[in-house]
């Protein structure tokens, strides 16, 4: 397995300043990873993506010009090097299987999901991006 030599770089789109918040002081108070930044709307979110090349873009379902689902989807493509995570306060399958179906990693739902449960995804993600046939970290 190959050592990281440097942070994992990370990406937040949320259209909730509270949720880019607490995902940043996450983030930024975590050895190993680094925030690029974070924005409240799906296009800022892919030029972000584009600008500054993340290992992992964290989006929400629901944003504003055009939704997760579009973001994850132009990310992927236009960022192969990009993990996409969804954060999520909806749960139920349907959500889940339209952001999986555009690209995401995986699918975490706010409130149910821990601090942990986010900070292993991320990496988990992180390695998957570096190495796609190691998919035995998120599986």
């Amino acid at each position: 397995m190959k050592t990281r030599l440097r942070d994992v770089r990370v990406l937040v789109a949320d259209d909730d300043a509270l949720i880019r918040s607490a995902l940043s002081d996450l983030i930024e108070g975590r050895p190993g990873l680094a925030l690029v930044g974070t924005v409240g709307d799906a296009e800022s979110a892919i030029a972000l993506a584009i600008s500054s090349r993340p290992d992992v873009a964290v989006l929400d379902y629901r944003l504003p010009g055009g939704g997760g689902v579009h973001a994850a989807r132009e990310i992927t493509r236009l960022c192969p090097g990009t993990a996409v995570l969804c954060l999520s306060a909806y749960g139920d399958p349907g959500t889940a299987s339209k952001m999986l179906g555009a690209g995401a990693r995986e699918f975490l739902v706010k409130g149910v999901s821990t601090n942990e449960d986010i900070v292993a995804s991320i990496l988990a993600a992180a390695r998957i991006a570096e190495d796609p046939r190691d998919r035995s970290a998120i599986e």
